[in-house]
């Protein structure tokens, strides 16, 4: 059975959001059963990892998007060769983590309780980064729905597993201990499901495969590489930069909300293709209006999701983590004003036209930008500093060179890039639909963990209908079309009516 594009770019989506999602149950959990001191720790431990992965993957799990579809000779040896690649990358982190480098870590956070923990993460990358190739394996392989099961019950013991070491022994070892134990059970299903999804050939490995792969890879994965440590240095400078309970505080904050990858990107996935088709037909200008579309529709969310949770962000970010971590709340709200500049993904309409080349020049310049912002602005302000730094990077830099290249690649002023008129019209209706929050201002509703959930459960649901009324009022939303789609996806999803059916 085929799957539409809009349902693979789906499936993908909700494995970002599901990871995203879980990570921010476990972490309410965690810092409810973990001092400040043992939190920023475990946090360190999940950031060293992070920021090593995208160096250690080298792009090779996405090159299965293109060895895999189609071939129908010798699918089990070009598994294997991708994945052979992958676990000797992890071998060599995990040499790394047993020897001297923990210490290394440990020394560069300026936290000696670092050594053991991350000595106990050894074996995990020898699981994760095979199992990194799942998402592309399945979906080159049209395993849509072992995917979807895969990712769903993958995060969900992920949590279970963390969450139960925690609450049992209530140290940042437990935590690690409970992260190896979830990626080992997770790593074998994941091989298990890949190995099964190839069926074609011998498992031997071509060694003109392996140098195929590495190098088809290696571009992309340098590119994956500084963006990721791009998304992260905030986190690696205030680290080593302030006092680990500082970090915990910090960490807890400056997170990215889902709404990133599961609406922007599932967008992008199902656009770029036919962006790119355009492109190469001569055809720019519908291309483009196809980018600028996705930009309105995805501002329809992304811009209300910034305005009421920079209004609501104490009471989230207290209901969430409780009320120690208060001052989370304001690297929190520096994060949602990233929102209204990541509507889209700059670098698809690139690619699209042909520009990649200028994806790693603008990373490289941003990331370059971004540490020397960082070191300086973390010095004088604190940690708050990094995430100041990350938006000046954004909003100067990046965002108006991705701009001012697509503008010249599709033939337009940089002011016709995007449909910034109408993008305007979203966010004063986003923001003028916090009028029915001023009653959170004003009256005396008290500080405890009940009286901040109270706020949520009345303010959000308050401030979605008034959006609604203003959307529709300004003609920026038609809500009976809305409510048409809502109800023919409960059709289609739910009840399991056939589309061609409705």
């Amino acid at each position: 059975m085929g799957y539409s594009r809009t349902t693979k770019a789906g499936i993908l989506a909700s494995g970002s959001f599901l990871t995203a999602t879980a990570g921010m149950m476990s972490a309410a959990v965690l810092s409810r059963v973990l001092t400040k001191a043992d939190l920023g720790t475990y946090r360190q431990v999940l950031l060293a990892y992070s920021f090593a992965a995208p160096l250690l993957m080298l792009g090779l799990p996405q090159a299965l998007y293109y060895f895999l579809p189609g071939e129908r000779e010798r699918s089990r040896g070009v598994l294997a060769e991708n994945l052979i690649l992958l676990v000797a990358m992890g071998a060599v982190f995990a040499v790394f983590l047993a020897t001297c480098g923990n210490w290394l870590l440990a020394w560069q956070f300026k936290n000696f309780k670092l050594a053991g923990p991350l000595l106990l993460l050894a074996p995990y990358p020898l699981f994760m980064l095979p199992a990194s190739s799942a998402d592309a394996c399945l979906m080159a392989r049209d395993r849509v729905k072992q995917l979807a099961i895969y990712n769903t019950l993958s995060r969900t013991l992920m949590v279970v597993f963390v969450v139960a070491a925690c609450v049992l022994w209530r140290t940042p070892e437990a935590a690690v201990i409970g992260t190896v134990a979830w990626s080992a059970l997770a790593g074998v299903v994941a091989l298990k499901l890949m190995a099964a999804s190839c069926g074609e050939g011998s498992w031997r490995p071509h060694r003109s495969g392996i140098l195929a792969q590495v190098k088809y890879s290696v571009p992309l994965g340098l590119a994956g590489m500084l963006g990721m440590i791009s998304m992260q240095i905030d986190k690696m400078v205030v680290s080593s930069m302030c006092t680990v309970e500082d970090f915990a505080v910090y960490s807890n904050g400056a997170v990215e909300l889902p709404l990133i990858n599961v609406i922007t990107g599932s967008v992008t996935a199902v656009l770029l293709s036919e962006m790119a088709l355009l492109c190469k037909s001569g055809n720019h200008a519908e291309a483009l209006d196809l980018w600028k579309r996705s930009a309105i529709k995805c501002s329809l969310i992304m811009f209300p999701a910034a305005c009421v949770l920079l209004a609501l962000a104490p009471e989230f970010v207290t209901v969430l983590y409780s009320a120690e971590y208060r001052e989370s709340a304001l690297p929190f709200r520096l994060y949602l004003l990233m929102l209204p500049v990541r509507i889209v993904f700059y670098g698809a309409a690139l690619q699209a036209a042909g520009r990649s080349s200028v994806i790693l020049v603008r990373t490289a310049i941003g990331l370059v930008l971004n540490i020397a912002l960082c070191l300086l602005l973390v010095r004088l302000m604190g940690y708050i500093g990094a995430v100041v730094a990350s938006l000046i990077t954004l909003y100067t830099f990046q965002v108006p060179f991705c701009l001012t290249v697509i503008g010249k690649a599709y033939g337009v002023k940089l002011r016709r890039t995007l449909p910034f008129g109408t993008l305007a019209k979203v966010m004063g209706a986003s923001i003028l639909a916090c009028l029915v929050l001023v009653p959170k201002f004003v009256l005396p509703w008290g500080d405890t963990w009940l009286s901040n959930a109270a706020r949520l459960a009345i303010f959000g649901p308050l401030y979605g209908i008034a959006l609604l009324w203003v959307l529709s009022a300004t003609k920026l939303l038609d809500v009976k079309e809305l409510v048409r789609m809502a109800r023919a996806a409960v059709r289609t999803h739910v009840l399991k009516v056939p589309a061609e059916a409705q």
